[in-house]
């Protein structure tokens, strides 16, 4: 595995591959790897000859009172996790080479990005897109692969590469969770053992409303998520559940097949979000 800082030595590195074809697996991350991200780079080695990785805290998608000096980094342990899982070249790039001083350019979808997580972090997905767009841009990889579990960043991501014609396949990976259910976060660090209880609470609640869609088709969505927010742990300020179309990400009045249910909240200072398919 060939750590690289500098962006002309990566793609010096990542040349002959481009030349010869060779697929390449693209996993952009934030770092603290948990094994939420090692299987996103599992999946990228099972479609993919080579697979790229990027560690990089980035700095545009945090609001001014966000966790941006807080947030895990453990980059001798992420590297260490990469080499075991065949990763064949980190990329951990700092701010100024990814956002130049002269840097004029940015990416927005605006009828996705204000929607739901929008709401709360209105900065956060333009700060998602022009990242991604630039590494992507770096990388030229064939391949990109990301987790459901931010469920409108994925959809997000694919609108992007489809409205910019970009040459890259985006691969999803289910939701990897711990033994009550919690999804894995690298914000989970931040809670202590009584919360990551209560955090389990809004994984059980959108089981329940699975189960409960299914015993009521045609009913109102709105009657799904009443049902559902009963057994959020109170300890939880919910901050949007949401039925939508798994396409357009617009919101649903009667539950239906193929539907996404959404939901993120804030138990003491983290944020948690989830979702499952209906």
């Amino acid at each position: 595995m060939t750590v690289f800082e500098q962006l002309s030595a990566l793609q010096h590195y990542l040349k002959p591959f481009h030349i010869n074809n060779t697929s390449i697996g693209f996993v952009p991350t934030m770092g603290a790897l948990h094994e939420g991200h090692l299987s996103l780079i599992k999946h990228a080695k099972q479609h993919c000859d080579k697979v790229v990785v990027s560690i990089f805290v980035n700095p545009t998608q945090f609001g001014p009172h966000e966790d941006f000096d807080q947030y895990p980094r453990t980059i001798d342990a992420d590297l260490t996790l990469c080499k075991q899982h065949g990763v064949d070249a980190v990329f951990c790039p700092t701010a100024s080479t990814i956002y130049p001083n002269d840097t004029q350019t940015t990416i927005t979808l605006p009828q996705l990005a204000p929607l739901y997580c929008g709401q709360r972090r209105p900065q956060f997905f333009n700060g998602v897109t022009n990242v991604v767009l630039r590494l992507f841009n770096i990388i030229q990889p064939t391949h990109a692969v990301f987790g459901t579990k931010d469920f409108q960043q994925l959809v997000i991501i694919k609108q992007m590469v489809a409205d910019l014609f970009l040459p890259i396949t985006i691969l999803s990976a289910p939701i990897v969770r711990q033994s009550n259910g919690l999804a894995l976060s690298s914000r989970n660090r931040y809670l202590t053992d009584q919360q990551i209880q209560q955090a389990s609470s809004i994984y059980k609640s959108l089981v329940k409303a699975q189960d409960f869609a299914v015993k009521h088709p045609n009913h109102s969505t709105q009657s799904l998520i009443d049902y559902m927010v009963t057994f959020i742990d109170p300890a939880i300020t919910i901050d949007y559940v949401a039925v939508v179309n798994k396409q357009s990400l617009q919101p649903e009045t009667v539950i239906s097949p193929g539907q996404q249910l959404l939901v993120a909240g804030v138990l003491g200072s983290t944020r948690l979000i989830d979702n499952i398919s209906l």
